[in-house]
């Protein structure tokens, strides 16, 4: 082996052990949506439902925060829920009563968000957070 194919590997090797300053380990941030499964069809009131690790939930003081987005709208930021034992469960609202059947929404949970947000508050975008979950897709019935 040569020395440059020898430095080569350092260098590679090394890189999979790096990280930067401050930056968190993503085995540190475990949070799930477990209900509704991608795909499902929802009704205008449902369940969203979810796992925590104990480390996960001591960033946002057992807070988590689900966030929905219909297409082509809003980011709405659904009353905050409590994590306990490693689970989560947040009633979530899907529109109103304008809201026709068929009409696809993302949701997502967030721990400790970068801003500060509210039940009720319209974003426009998914905030930037200590931890977020799968990103899951369903439809309005």
């Amino acid at each position: 082996m040569n020395i440059s194919r020898i430095i080569a590997v350092m260098l590679l090797g090394g890189m999979m052990y790096c990280r930067p300053v401050g930056a968190q380990s993503v085995a540190q941030c475990e949070l799930s949506i477990t209900l509704p499964v991608d795909g499902a069809r929802v009704v205008p009131f449902s369940a969203v439902a979810g796992r925590i690790s104990p480390s996960t939930a001591a960033m946002g003081g057992s807070n988590v925060w689900v966030i929905v987005h219909p297409t082509g709208s809003w980011y709405w930021v659904q009353t905050v829920t409590h994590a306990s034992a490693g689970e989560w469960r947040a009633n979530t609202q899907f529109g109103d009563s304008d809201t026709p059947p068929g009409l696809r929404f993302e949701v997502q949970a967030f721990v400790a968000p970068s801003i500060p947000i509210k039940g009720g508050d319209k974003l426009s975008s998914f905030p930037a957070a200590a931890c977020a979950s799968n990103l899951i897709g369903v439809v309005r019935q």
